[in-house]
């Protein structure tokens, strides 16, 4: 896990992210991951930026690579 591209454990990213509810309880997170990431740890990430005070949250995506058809 990453916060602002600075790896945290969990305990830590908790940590910032309440500190930045009470910043700015407008603040948006957002999540990025790839695709090894598990729906459980997900799920459970969106529960700590809740839980944190937090609700403005997207989650970004790429568009999926387009495969080449090897008949052409």
């Amino acid at each position: 896990m990453y916060f602002n591209k600075d790896p945290v454990e969990p305990d830590i990213l908790t940590s910032r992210l309440a500190t930045a509810a009470q910043e700015d309880p407008d603040t948006t997170v957002l999540i990025k991951g790839d695709r090894a990431a598990g729906f459980g740890f997900v799920v459970d990430l969106l529960g700590m930026v809740k839980d944190s005070g937090l609700h403005r949250i997207a989650i970004m995506t790429r568009p999926k690579k387009k495969q080449e058809n090897a008949d052409e």
